[in-house]
């Protein structure tokens, strides 16, 4: 894992207002995990016609 604080990171705080201060490895994480659910969002996209399609066959099967 790559650590995201360097000596200009650590000279940059000390000499600027915290609130300024932006925590990249936090918006990574915060990417990654945005990341992760738009993938599990697009493959439910992909499979969940075709889920309602094997439902709908299955209980009109059940039905006759």
């Amino acid at each position: 894992m790559v650590s995201f604080q360097t000596r200009k990171t650590k000279e940059w705080k000390e000499n600027h207002d915290s609130s300024e201060y932006i925590d990249y490895k936090l918006l990574s994480v915060h990417e990654d995990r945005d990341t992760a659910l738009l993938s599990l969002l697009k493959s439910f996209m992909e499979s969940a016609p075709m889920a309602v399609l094997q439902l709908q066959r299955r209980l009109n099967m059940c039905k006759h």
